[in-house]
């Protein structure tokens, strides 16, 4: 089980890297930024929302696109019923990835790749603001997602390794 958990986080750590590399971050910056609590302002929703919108461009433009579109065969879109659903799952894809064939807005859709977890790069208050933006950007539903409710979901999700499937996270 620990070998696992080590495995997964290297592997994050080796996705986040990549991402910066792709979009003109070092990982250094990163670091930089998260320690002196540049995109940590998650104590109010406006805050979450801001931070959430520079973490947003860091770890996910390059699949899902500038305006939340998705990339065909890459992601999809995030104008979609997952993104305006239930918060635990939104934090669970967050944390662990998703793979398989997904569902979005009523369309089987299928992946290259599964979307990676970013749990082990990515602390709470990080995750919330990522989906606190999503959901306020792209989508009616409310910007809610507080890093005390991902604390709490990632300490239930601890011992699952690996990406979900999404027909075990979505039954609609």
């Amino acid at each position: 089980m620990v070998e696992a958990k080590k495995n997964e986080r290297t592997n994050a750590l080796k996705e986040v890297k990549r991402l910066c590399k792709e979009f003109g971050f070092t990982a250094g910056m990163l670091k930089g930024w998260l320690a002196r609590g540049h995109l940590n302002t998650a104590n109010t929703p406006k805050g979450r929302i801001r931070a959430g919108e520079t973490l947003f461009k860091m770890f996910c433009i390059g699949c899902h696109g500038p305006e939340g579109k998705g990339l065909p065969s890459i992601a999809p879109t995030l104008h979609s019923d997952w993104v305006s659903g239930d918060r635990e799952i939104l934090v669970k894809v967050l944390l662990k990835g998703l793979g398989g064939q997904i569902k979005v807005n009523g369309e089987l859709q299928n992946y290259e790749a599964a979307m990676p977890g970013f749990g082990p790069a990515l602390g709470d208050d990080e995750i919330a603001s990522i989906l606190s933006y999503v959901r306020s950007a792209w989508t009616d539903a409310p910007a809610d997602v507080t890093s005390a409710f991902v604390r709490k979901i990632r300490g239930a999700e601890k011992a699952k390794t690996g990406p979900y499937e999404a027909s075990a996270l979505w039954k609609k």
